[in-house]
């Protein structure tokens, strides 16, 4: 399976301008370590898996390849009408997606409306841990 991690980080104020350089880099400094570790468990499992942090460089739909079979997007509130943005661009072309990060445990109601995978990834995991007794 091919799995594609994106995290979003919203770069504070214009990041093209000298005064705010140190902020925009510290932001991407202190990138949260979910995303990382579902990369990590997603590869330990056996798929081809891809990871990005968009902090505004360029189009984020352009940081993973086009023909995921699953998206993870982790996303702050800041960030979370571009996560919903994607996910739902990404469900057009056929990807499942699956949103994460301190926005969407907050606001569970307003995620599950994005995600596709909420009670499937569960179970699955659920699942897993049983046949592997973890």
């Amino acid at each position: 399976m091919r799995v594609g991690i994106l995290e979003l980080i919203r770069p504070n104020g214009r990041p093209d301008g000298w005064h705010h350089a140190p902020t925009h880099w510290i932001a991407r400094q202190y990138a949260s370590i979910v995303p990382q570790a579902v990369s990590v468990w997603c590869r330990q499992l056996g798929h081809e898996t891809f990871f990005a942090t968009y902090y505004g460089q360029r189009d984020p739909m352009a940081l993973l390849p086009a023909d995921l079979d699953v998206v993870f997007i982790g996303a702050y509130t800041r960030a979370a009408p571009l996560a919903y943005a994607l996910a739902r661009l990404y469900r057009r072309a056929g990807t499942l997606t699956v949103l994460g990060g301190p926005h969407a445990k907050a606001f569970p109601e307003e995620k599950a409306a994005e995600d596709d995978l909420q009670a499937k990834l569960r179970a699955k995991f659920r699942e897993h841990r049983i046949h592997t007794n973890e």
